[in-house]
């Protein structure tokens, strides 16, 4: 068969669409790793509310939080506090 002009040149049905790789070698799509980061978030959230007023909890975990730190310091004098 002779080549042509038409054979020679490529139609939209010869060209491939380049498939990318975005993520680093080693790496593969995982679709629950962003639901559960959310959850974990939003678990730790709902803990640090619960958990605020609990003075072992502010000492431990929510002065060591650059700015939660003033927040939560009690300034009230010892002679105001009742207990």
């Amino acid at each position: 068969m002779r080549p042509t002009v038409r054979r020679l040149l490529p139609t939209r049905f010869d060209v491939k669409p380049i498939k990318y790789n975005y993520l680093p070698a080693g790496f593969t799509y995982r679709p629950w790793v962003m639901p559960l980061a959310l959850w974990g978030v939003a678990a730790g959230t709902f803990v640090s509310l619960l958990m605020s007023a609990t003075p072992i909890f502010q000492h431990d975990v929510l002065f060591k939080v650059p700015g939660l730190k003033a927040f939560y310091e009690d300034t009230t004098p010892a002679s105001d506090k009742p207990f």
